[in-house]
């Protein structure tokens, strides 16, 4: 095991294209970086991947995919974000505002719904990714400049960690404008009015997910679509019963501050919303509430939820708290 994470860490490259209708898969030996990369430039190993649109003549959504993917580029270099979507506009949108060298996909489309497909978005991204560790992240999702610490913890510092896979829920905050990021203390002005405003969602609502490209090896992915829930509590709940995949809850130790605007609809209300349910129903069998599931209970386990910012029980697993 140490010889395998010793062989994946040696670094990453990088991704050049902006826009893409394919993507092919790299052989591993392309990952390679220097032992100094390793030491001095650890946000090269990790690539974000997202489901991605612009919304014509909606500001207030255009504002808040650019404040997050702004504070994206700051943890990580530009080549290692790669966004899907079924419009070319997003991808010129991309390239106005200024975000040249972002990946842009034009696929993944979900064959019965036009919107991504959220397995082959997994299975796209580690194929294409240069890097040996990923992080899948909804496009509205503000990431602090602690987020690298934290990662640096979990995957590069705890050397007894099965399989980890880290996630937090996220916490809500109203903003129709673009984040202002011109001087040093936007993470502390962020971070206080997120305290003062905003709300933290429910034990099920995890907008990112950092992993291994091998997780997947253990967790099956299915043809959800992106945009609506269901699909974040099928995986929290599929990782935490799996005995290979230790869960990290970075709840306390990291703030996703998931934007808002005035226009944002409960998931309840949203199309296709019924689509990912019957998924989550095929899958899992959970017996749902009349509220929507706050909670993933399969039949047998309960196996989903970081109640008190803690995950759910699962005696023979190893479950992380930071």
């Amino acid at each position: 095991m140490a010889f395998a994470w010793v062989f994946l860490l040696i670094a990453a490259g990088c991704i050049a294209a902006n826009t893409d209708s394919s993507a092919s898969a790299l052989p591993l030996k392309t990952l390679e970086h220097s032992s100094r990369d390793f030491r001095t430039r650890r946000m090269n190993l990790l690539t974000l991947y997202s489901p991605f649109y612009v919304s014509e003549g909606n500001e207030s959504h255009n504002n808040r995919t650019w404040s997050a993917l702004t504070s994206w580029e700051k943890l990580v270099p530009r080549s290692h974000i790669i966004l899907f979507t079924e419009d070319s506009r997003s991808c010129s949108w991309l390239r106005a505002n200024g975000f040249d060298g972002i990946r842009c996909l034009l696929t993944c489309t979900h064959p019965q719904i036009p919107r991504q497909d959220i397995g082959c978005m997994t299975s796209t991204a580690v194929n294409i990714a240069r890097t040996p560790f990923l992080c899948m992240i909804n496009s509205d999702i503000l990431m602090m400049p602690n987020f690298k610490e934290v990662f640096n913890r979990v995957f590069l510092e705890e050397e007894d960690l099965k399989e980890p896979f880290m996630v937090g829920r996220r916490t809500n905050l109203l903003q129709n404008v673009r984040t202002d990021f011109t001087s040093q203390g936007w993470p502390a002005r962020v971070l206080q009015d997120a305290r003062e405003n905003g709300d933290m969602d429910g034990v099920c609502a995890i907008d990112y997910f950092v992993h291994t490209r091998t997780v997947w090896d253990y967790v099956t992915m299915p043809g959800f679509v992106a945009g609506v829930w269901r699909w974040d509590r099928y995986l929290l709940s599929e990782a935490n019963r799996h005995d290979r995949i230790t869960t990290v809850d970075a709840t306390e130790a990291f703030t996703a501050v998931h934007l808002q605007t005035e226009e944002y609809l409960p998931h309840q209300a949203r199309p296709y919303h019924d689509f990912n349910t019957q998924v989550l129903l095929m899958y899992q069998g959970l017996e749902l509430n009349d509220e929507g599931a706050s909670f993933c209970f399969p039949k047998k386990k309960n196996s989903c939820a970081l109640s008190n910012s803690r995950m759910g029980t699962n005696k023979n697993k190893t479950l992380r708290t930071l």
